[in-house]
């Protein structure tokens, strides 16, 4: 699931919509995931590991800017609370587990003694304006924006025009 949303080729605005979702799938590049992963060392571009409550992971990844950077986290959550269906999706997070997954701009690859001192850069994953009681055109076609999910068993990070250098995933 992770390796198809992580491929797809984003149209239109960046970030998932209510249109297009994550995007157009990209069987191709999902496949060369599973090789490309192999020929980097494997788990370097593959990830798959069980967290306990209040547990996280975090690693380090170098771009060398320009192509896009992207991290997609998905998990399976067990059975949440039953709810009374209704007309509209529900406005209340009914997530068991709720990851969070965040991308840190460390900087350029460093190479003078002591480091710059930089700023370290948030990246959030994409979410979706949840309020679609209205049905509004305008609601469906806003674009996303960055935050913290509470509402979604998958989360994706993605920059389109990263810059080179050092980015701590956790």
């Amino acid at each position: 699931k992770a390796i198809a949303i992580n491929a797809c080729d984003d149209f239109g605005a960046e970030g998932p919509d209510y249109g297009g979702g994550y995007g157009l799938a990209n069987a191709r590049r999902s496949v060369q995931s599973v090789p490309d992963d192999h020929a980097n060392g494997r788990g370097s571009l593959i990830k798959e590991f069980t967290l306990a409550v209040g547990q996280s992971e975090s690693w380090v990844v170098r771009s060398t800017g320009g192509a896009s950077l992207a991290i997609t986290v998905p998990w399976t959550d067990p059975e949440g609370p039953s709810i009374t269906p209704t007309a509209a999706d529900p406005q209340n997070a009914v997530l068991v587990n709720d990851i969070n997954v965040k991308v840190d701009y460390l900087g350029a690859d460093i190479t003078t003694y002591p480091p710059p001192s930089i700023p370290v850069t948030t990246y959030h994953p994409w979410v979706l304006n949840p309020d679609l009681t209205n049905k509004a055109s305008a609601a469906r076609s806003a674009a996303a924006t960055r935050g913290i999910d509470n509402r979604n068993n998958v989360e994706k990070v993605s920059i389109a025009a990263p810059a080179a250098g050092r980015y701590r995933i956790t």
